[in-house]
């Protein structure tokens, strides 16, 4: 007699579980009917869920002050500087704010999500339980072409509108309040800078006008006048005036070297001064001043039609589930009974 193949061994054993599942079609049937008729209830009374998604794309990363005030850092290649869309890593940088704690915690309080998710402050673990909820309701995702999706569902089709429209406007208000941060910093070191080099000019100016009231004027072109002047006067026989002209020459020696530094030190300064002016006005820009960090492509519109639950494949699933769970639990208490 031949043995059956490999084949023919799972045939039969595929034959003999439906041959089963038919002799237990009763204890099948009851369990699968009861799993039918608890997953309608149960998903009849799962609450209903609309849906409500924004798409915008980030803007690409620029300073203020660089691409509105500073013409040389204007750009216009194919539409970047300030009009241009961000790439991977600001599409990354956009999901990072979306997920902080400064966006949830204004939506939390705007829409007072304790009492509109039914959670009681006063319970333990009150604020982990909200913090699920949000994230099981609030959603971001980047998309196929460097955009960033925000879905909420809500059970009111208007709230749900509206949290994704107010996250996807409070953006740039999260990004400027950090930025605003760090650009006043920066504001204040160059003022505290601005200062030092303005007492340094008026230091080296007063400085400059005491030793053109000692007569040091113009130390190069009074050297060459009065040595001019002096050769001039003993040509002459004028010895009067070449003493005259002698004492000038004796001060311009006494404090010329110092009328000649205290010059480069004031001309040095107010060359800083001014570069320090122009980053004065630059840092005043980017705090005063903010550009829109996202453009939003579509705004999040109110949903007639549910999102969840979907109650067809809840209870198709229950019972399926339900069914092969019954299957496979006979089959083992029927070979452990004739095991034993």
């Amino acid at each position: 007699m031949n043995r059956p193949t490999g084949d023919q061994m799972k045939a039969y054993d595929a034959f003999d579980l439906i041959k089963f599942a038919w002799d237990k079609k009763w204890h099948l049937i009851i369990a699968s009917t009861l799993a039918f008729v608890l997953s309608i209830i149960i998903s009849l009374q799962l609450p209903e869920k609309f849906e409500s998604s924004v798409v915008l794309l980030p803007a690409e990363k620029v300073a203020a002050s660089r691409n509105m005030v500073e013409t040389s850092g204007m750009k216009f290649d194919g539409g970047r500087g300030i009009m241009g869309y961000g790439d991977d890593e600001d599409v990354e940088r956009i999901l990072q704010v979306l997920n902080s704690t400064h966006i949830r915690d204004y939506i939390i309080e705007k829409y007072d999500l304790y009492n509109h998710y039914y959670i009681n402050k006063d319970k333990e673990h009150a604020q982990t339980k909200l913090f699920e909820a949000y994230q099981s309701n609030i959603r971001f995702k980047s998309t196929p072409f460097l955009g960033v999706e925000i879905t909420v569902l809500d059970e009111v089709p208007e709230v749900a509108a509206s949290i994704a429209n107010d996250i996807a406007q409070y953006i740039d208000s999260t990004i400027h309040r950090i930025q605003r941060n760090r650009t006043l910093e920066g504001l204040r070191l160059v003022e505290v800078e601005l200062g030092v080099v303005e007492e340094e000019t008026r230091f080296f100016s007063d400085s400059l006008q005491k030793l053109q009231a000692l007569g040091v004027i113009d130390y190069e072109s009074q050297v060459k006048a009065l040595n001019d002047a002096y050769a001039q006067a003993l040509s002459r026989g004028n010895s009067q005036a070449a003493s005259s002209i002698q004492r000038k020459l004796n001060v311009l020696a006494k404090y010329g070297t110092q009328y000649v530094e205290v010059s480069k030190r004031l001309a040095a300064s107010i060359k800083r001064h001014e570069l320090l002016k122009e980053k004065h006005m630059l840092a005043k820009v980017d705090v005063e001043q903010a550009l829109p960090q996202v453009y939003i492509v579509d705004e999040a519109d109110v949903a007639d039609k549910k999102e969840k639950p979907k109650r067809m494949i809840i209870v198709f699933m229950s019972t399926l589930s339900t069914f092969v769970m019954a299957l496979l639990i006979l089959v083992i208490y029927e070979n452990t009974k004739a095991r034993f």
